[in-house]
């Protein structure tokens, strides 16, 4: 039997892990790790492994993993054939090819018919108003949004190198060149 010491109990383990019970304190053993409880309202627990350190994760789902209901729909949409973003482009493309042979109508109408122009314009517009729209909702699917900008020394990009330090620095001098300013900034700090 192993013997886990706490400041008013002593328990014993053995050699199995099984529960031993000592003055109103149980000890187990499960998965390397040692566990005490109180018999008492607050109770604690003693990791002898230590446990995880902060950040690490130890189970469950792994990052980026759908859940079972994400999976089903997914599996849902591709069994059917036809994805939102196949849609999307569908109907963009539809709408722009629209408004392409509309152009070309446009261009075949005498300059006299301006009733019959307009309204062709009109239809124009709004098919590539339809376009427009769809290309900007399929974008967020088919094109990367741009990463931050990450602030480091840059030999080729001097802006990426400016710190607050340098900031500060600018700022002194600039109030250094110019007393009234300063006076009036020292005013509003205080």
């Amino acid at each position: 039997m192993r013997a886990a010491a706490s400041s008013k109990t002593t328990a014993c383990i053995d050699e199995r892990g099984r529960w031993a019970q000592t003055s109103g304190q149980r000890i187990h053993v499960f998965g390397g790790s040692l566990c005490a409880s109180s018999g008492h309202s607050s109770s604690t627990t003693v990791m002898a492994g230590g446990g995880s350190n902060p950040g690490e994760r130890r189970g469950g789902r792994q990052k980026g993993t759908p859940n079972k209901a994400s999976a089903a729909r997914q599996a849902e949409v591709a069994a059917s054939g036809v994805t939102p973003l196949e849609v999307m482009l569908d109907n963009m493309r539809s709408a722009y090819r629209s408004a392409l042979e509309l152009e070309e109508q446009l261009e075949d109408l005498p300059p006299q018919e301006l009733e019959a122009r307009l309204q062709l314009m009109g239809e124009i517009a709004r098919q590539r108003a339809a376009a427009q729209k769809c290309a900007a909702d399929a974008a967020n699917y088919v094109h990367p949004k741009l990463a931050s900008i990450q602030h480091g020394e840059d030999p080729d990009n001097p802006l990426k190198g400016v710190t607050d330090a340098h900031r500060l620095d600018a700022m002194i001098a600039y109030l250094t060149e110019n007393p009234h300013l300063r006076a009036q900034v020292l005013k509003h700090l205080n």
